[in-house]
């Protein structure tokens, strides 16, 4: 096995182990040595865009990696141009040009490569910066970043507090203009802050309690599941109230992810709306496709 396989092999099976959305949350996902051997073969090969292309082709994992991790480390701190961060991975002064020609090769190679190694892909191919985008998606945030990032989040926690799933909800049901008339959640969600806004909206409330939980005042919906939780009987009381109802809308979910996008592309709350239904139209229209005829037979 020469080092190219060696390295490759490596990497490849640091991504597949892990279970993060982006390879820039990977520990240690290339090694020093992995990182020299790709430098140094390509300066040796003059330093051209071409020959990442070349790379993400032969090893995929090792040089969608290697990309994610040079600009985690050199963007905002040497250069801020993404394809500055590419030009001094090649030993190449930053503010060195490249084609059109040349960057659209290197995105589509590094989409390719990416598709290969199962990771998540921005379905954008136009618009500012898309290019760019896919790189960065993947690198996550740069380490020049993290120190001003972490004095905001400290701010805002020091000001407002940290989120609780009490205050996801209303965020959740909010922007719904259409009247909801049951909502199913998990545990996490069995708060008097969460209970109190359903109460408000006029929505049914079909959330299993904890498992040290104890009654509320007398008369509260959340009572009747309360007592078949203590009654061994919570089972029954989530096929009473369709409680399995929101397995399906986590299927359903899962399958617009995969076969649309796992990310909305527009910014307007109407325009997103629009998106989404259309993606619904088009995924909905697939899945029938696929279905069977039913016919009786005489």
């Amino acid at each position: 096995m020469n080092g190219l396989d060696h390295f490759e092999n490596k990497v490849k099976e640091a991504i597949q182990k892990s279970e993060v959305p982006y390879l820039g949350l990977v520990d240690d996902l290339l090694t020093n040595d992995a990182r020299s051997f790709v430098e140094l073969a390509l300066i040796k090969s003059g330093g051209q865009l071409r020959n990442f292309e070349k790379g993400l082709k032969i090893a995929p994992a090792l040089f969608v990696g290697y990309i994610s991790s040079i600009l985690r480390l050199h963007l905002g701190a040497d250069t801020s141009a993404v394809y500055g961060c590419l030009n001094i991975a090649m030993g190449k002064p930053a503010d060195s040009n490249q084609t059109n020609e040349e960057r659209e090769g290197l995105w589509r190679a590094f989409r390719s490569a990416s598709q290969k190694l199962g990771l998540p892909l921005s379905s954008r191919h136009f618009g500012p910066n898309y290019m760019v985008d896919a790189y960065l998606e993947q690198a996550g945030i740069p380490e020049a970043g993290m120190p001003e990032l972490i004095k905001r989040m400290d701010i805002y926690a020091k000001k407002y507090g940290l989120p609780e799933l009490g205050d996801v909800l209303p965020t959740l049901l909010n922007p719904l203009r259409r009247k909801v008339k049951q909502v199913s959640a998990d545990g996490a969600y069995d708060t008097k802050k969460c209970h109190k806004l359903l109460k408000r909206r006029g929505c049914k409330p079909t959330i299993p309690p904890r498992k040290n939980a104890g009654y509320w005042e007398e008369g509260h919906p959340r009572n009747e599941a309360v007592s078949a939780l203590k009654s061994d009987e919570l089972k029954q009381w989530k096929q009473e109230n369709d409680y399995h109802q929101r397995s399906l809308s986590e299927t359903a979910m899962y399958r617009y992810k995969q076969l649309i996008s796992p990310k909305l592309s527009l910014r307007d709350y109407n325009g997103q709306v629009g998106e989404a239904l259309a993606g619904v139209k088009v995924m909905n229209k697939v899945i029938g496709l696929g279905m069977p005829i039913r016919q009786r037979v005489n």
